[in-house]
């Protein structure tokens, strides 16, 4: 892409956006007008909106992810490049300005957009206007831009590798103004970074990160998508091991094991680097290459079997929500949520107590009494839990309301205004603590980021939370509303897998008439005890 075009787009936007339409011609000759608004100056189109590009077969998730049936598109909030891939292809667009959230979706330039969905519709894309852009089949999709001429840029020379790094000659650079992968069966990409005035290419992405225990031995593979051309020599002090690995990105999720307290990825000019803590001191560390796409480290703790047992799920922390002088949600028929909560908790720790006869239940308050939230964290950690489960009802802002369901959180920043509304309403009990300060700055969503970075329990509240949902949908029967995320001062200081569950609405006068009875708290108690009893399998597999 030329250098004066965003700038010319960017003087087109005032007209575009004044429009507040954009329009994609088809292939097939349909067309589709789609909402604009403006971010930093440029048109821009909501992730969720562009879905209508396929007529209704796009599945858009508050992620930023946009599933189509000719591939998926990806980006994050402040993010400044936006991925897309197919079945036999995939690359990466740097956006001129990072992408935006209202809270629903989010916005991404169009003028980004165009080589995407080029590439998802395998055709040419031809720019009729700066709001209409008109799709063409061909068999090398591509974006017709004028390509003026200008020097090749200028590279930054990469940090010194030591002389023990293992390396295989470096694998040949396409120039940059190619925009689509070399390799389509290797899957290696390109991302044009910004440094200074000048943009270079990345060579390939870590894709996969497997790690395999046995007792206190640990396998750590790297895979890549291409050529690892070089690493270095692994570190490792007391209980972290560091490994860089030169010219490549990452793309791979983090690894998650109880004897990993920490995985922490960063990027230092050209090099990645991972730090991973274990629970352990590290012994010894050997590492190999299984292929040219892979790295393998094998590390081995000064640890014992009955070291790692100490991470067995053998404490299940169940925290019934509110209490005391707070009441919680109220129902249309004068039901209490603390009520609630703490019957289907005091029946679910029966049921736990018969399915795992090994594993001990505790219970954050067994009677009616205030607990601040800050303590139920504490008294969790102080338990040694190894889960942590906290149970609520909903509630609509009116009452009676036709609102219905069950949902599970994860503790993320709130990307919806319904979660975001539901976490505040379960938050609003600092107000009757004697120091409500303390939770300054909790939730700020890059404190949350931070602290989601440094734990190795974020994809087990994940598989806790997913089991949970379904498990007490089958058992209920009660409207699906899915996995969430928002941020709750209780989850924050739970030092292990933590889930909030709201059991169903108060405010709907059936939904009240099954929370409040004893079979409907029953039944919600089996839900979740089915649901821990399978986490407990598939964590005992992972384990051992």
């Amino acid at each position: 892409m030329p250098r004066w075009w965003p700038a010319l787009w960017c003087l087109l936007c005032c007209s575009v956006v004044a429009q507040q339409l954009f329009t994609v011609r088809l292939p097939d000759g349909s067309s589709v007008r789609l909402p604009l608004r403006a971010i930093g100056g440029y048109s821009a189109v909501g992730l969720r909106d562009l879905a209508a590009v396929w007529h209704g077969d796009a599945h858009h998730s508050f992620q930023g992810e946009l599933r189509t049936p000719h591939g998926r598109l990806r980006t994050a909030p402040l993010s400044f490049f936006l991925q897309w891939s197919t079945a036999a292809d995939s690359g990466i667009e740097q956006l001129p300005v990072p992408a935006q959230s209202d809270g629903a979706q989010l916005y991404v330039p169009v003028i980004s957009l165009a080589p995407a969905l080029a590439a998802l519709w395998r055709a040419r894309a031809h720019w009729v206007s700066p709001t209409e852009l008109r799709l063409e089949r061909t068999a090398t999709p591509r974006l017709e831009f004028p390509t003026p001429r200008r020097e090749p840029p200028r590279r930054i020379a990469p940090l010194p590798i030591p002389p023990d790094s293992a390396s295989i000659p470096p694998a040949p650079r396409l120039p940059l103004h190619h925009h689509r992968r070399p390799d389509s069966t290797a899957r290696t990409g390109m991302l044009l970074a910004a440094i200074g005035n000048s943009f270079r290419q990345a060579p390939v992405e870590i894709v996969r990160i497997d790690l395999r225990a046995d007792h206190d031995t640990f396998q750590l593979c790297f895979t890549a998508n291409g050529t690892i051309v070089q690493y270095q020599r692994p570190e490792w002090n007391q209980r972290e091991l560091i490994f860089r690995i030169p010219d490549v990105l990452n793309a791979a999720a983090p690894v998650s094991h109880p004897a990993v307290e920490r995985f922490h990825v960063q990027r230092i000019r050209d090099i990645v680097v991972y730090r991973i803590r274990f629970a352990a001191p590290i012994r010894q560390c050997t590492w190999r290459r299984d292929g040219p796409r892979t790295v393998c480290l094998t590390v081995l703790l000064a640890g014992s079997p009955l070291e790692i047992a100490r991470w067995n799920l053998d404490v299940i922390v169940i925290d019934p929500g509110h209490g005391g002088e707070d009441y919680g949600a109220i129902g249309v028929r004068g039901s209490l949520e603390k009520d609630i909560t703490l019957a289907v908790a005091l029946k679910l720790r029966r049921l736990l107590q018969r399915m795992l006869p090994g594993v001990r239940v505790v219970l954050t308050r067994e009677d009616d009494r205030f607990v601040p939230l800050y303590r139920r964290g504490q008294l969790a950690n102080e338990a040694r839990g190894k889960l942590f489960i906290s149970l609520h009802c909903n509630a609509a802002p009116t009452k009676p309301h036709p609102a219905r369901g069950v949902e599970t959180y994860v503790l993320r920043p709130g990307r919806t205004a319904e979660a975001i509304r539901v976490a505040e309403r379960e938050n609003a009990v600092i107000a009757l603590e004697a120091d409500p300060q303390r939770y300054r700055g909790l939730l700020d969503e890059q404190h949350i980021l931070a602290t989601l970075a440094q734990t190795a329990f974020q994809r087990l509240s994940d598989r806790l939370a997913a089991l949970i949902q379904q498990e007490l949908v089958a058992a209920t029967g009660l409207p699906d509303r899915g996995v969430q995320q928002a941020g709750f001062y209780v989850l924050v200081g739970a030092s292990m897998p933590a889930v909030l569950v709201e059991m169903g609405f108060l405010s709907n006068p059936t939904e009240e008439r099954f929370l409040a009875s004893a079979a409907g708290q029953l039944t919600i108690a089996r839900g979740i005890a089915e649901a821990i009893r399978k986490y407990a399998a598939e964590y005992a597999s992972l384990l051992h």
